[in-house]
């Protein structure tokens, strides 16, 4: 499975990792990181409004609303 998104673009928290977050910000991303065993793209996003870099999948994420 490819990457579905590229560095320097805004993504928000969706599902689980909102839910275990308690954040439902914005995000960019920082680093593609490699897949685990699972074949899931893995991401290093940093949290707009705090600077806090966390690890996530692909699909605890998706694409921030423009505007």
């Amino acid at each position: 499975m490819p990457h579905a998104f590229q560095v320097g673009q805004l993504v928000r928290a969706t599902g689980k990792f909102s839910d275990r977050t308690g954040q439902d910000g914005v995000y960019e991303v920082v680093r593609l990181l490699p897949p685990d065993t699972d074949g899931v793209p893995k991401y290093r996003i940093r949290s707009q409004a705090l600077g806090q870099e966390r690890v996530v999948n692909q699909p605890e994420i998706a694409k921030a609303p423009q505007g």
